[in-house]
Order: C-alpha cells, then sequence, then structure tokens
C-alpha cells in the first residue's frame, strides 16, 4: 500500500527533486532505499529529473547516473547542474541552480 501511495503522490508531479537521500537505521545514518525505489517510479512515469548531488548521499549517486543525459539540455542548464552537484556549492547557488532546472523543464 505504501508504493502505491508513493506512486500516486508522484504521478501528480511533473518534476522531481532529489536531494540527500539518507536516513537513521539501528543509530547509524545510511543510504535510503526508498529513494532509489522512487527514482525508478519517477523514471517510470517518465518525469523530469532534478538532482542535489551536493546533498550527498542517493542524491550524489542519482547525479552521478543522470550527468551522461546532459548532451540534450541546453548550457544554462548545465551550468546549473553542475552547481548543484558541486559539493562546494553555497547553499543559496545550488537553491538558485535547482529552480533553474525546474524552470527550465516548466518551459519545455
Amino acid at each position: 500500500m505504501y508504493r502505491r501511495h508513493r506512486e500516486e503522490m508522484i504521478s501528480k508531479a511533473g518534476i522531481a527533486i532529489f536531494l540527500f537521500g539518507n536516513k537513521r537505521e539501528r543509530g547509524k545514518i545510511v543510504a535510503a532505499d526508498g529513494m532509489r525505489e522512487e527514482l525508478a517510479i519517477v523514471r517510470s512515469m517518465g518525469l523530469h529529473i532534478v538532482t542535489a548531488g551536493a546533498t550527498g548521499w542517493v542524491a550524489q549517486e542519482i547525479a552521478a547516473d543522470f550527468g551522461a543525459t546532459l548532451a540534450t539540455r541546453s548550457k544554462k542548464f548545465n551550468k546549473a547542474f553542475a552547481v548543484a552537484n558541486d559539493p562546494t556549492a553555497k547553499v543559496a547557488e545550488m537553491v538558485k541552480a535547482i529552480l533553474t532546472m525546474v524552470n527550465e523543464y516548466r518551459e519545455l
């Protein structure tokens, strides 16, 4: 039932933004496998993907995988992607970069 609920919520979106992707399990911080499942749902529904790999964890994995698809995106999008996935970027720069990517998708 939980997966169906997530699928229903995701189906109402056009863009999925992936941040962090970690959780606390038995007192330790570990990768959130649920985020990987959500990525599979997002891909199956054909949603646009925005990653902030600079936040680490699963978002970083997704960004590394997603980077191969950037050839079809604009220079502005690619620059924003680079900032959002640069661990040395400031938070305000990452937020601006994420919004740039979202706005480009909105224009499609």
